[in-house]
């Protein structure tokens, strides 16, 4: 999934509303990372193209990472908008289906 540049980033221009909105950009990712759902989130660099950032869920549908995304704050209010492309990775090394392992401290 490809998240890109929406209608609303340069509308919503509150420090405050821009701030509330991104913490919760920030915990919904944690969320689907803990659920086992987000296997890689990070931004673009600088780019010729309003892309913003990259997901990699772990969905069986279309509609699944759709769903997904849209819990998403920063997508909800027009942040963000997204493309969806499905992609089908090896499922070895760091993208093992399922929930992430817990860290033993």
């Amino acid at each position: 999934m490809v998240l890109k540049t929406g209608p609303q980033d340069k509308v919503i221009t509150d420090s405050a509303e821009r701030s509330t909105l991104f913490k919760g950009h920030f915990s919904n990712m944690e969320r689907l990372h803990a659920g086992g759902v987000l296997k890689v989130a990070g931004p673009f660099g600088k780019n010729d193209f309003t892309w913003r950032g990259l997901f990699i869920l772990d969905c069986a549908t279309r509609e699944d990472a759709e769903a997904h995304v849209k819990t998403d704050p920063a997508v909800g209010a027009g942040i963000f908008i997204f493309d969806i492309v499905p992609w089908y990775g090896e499922p070895s090394g760091s993208f093992k289906p399922g929930k992430p392992e817990k860290k033993s401290e």
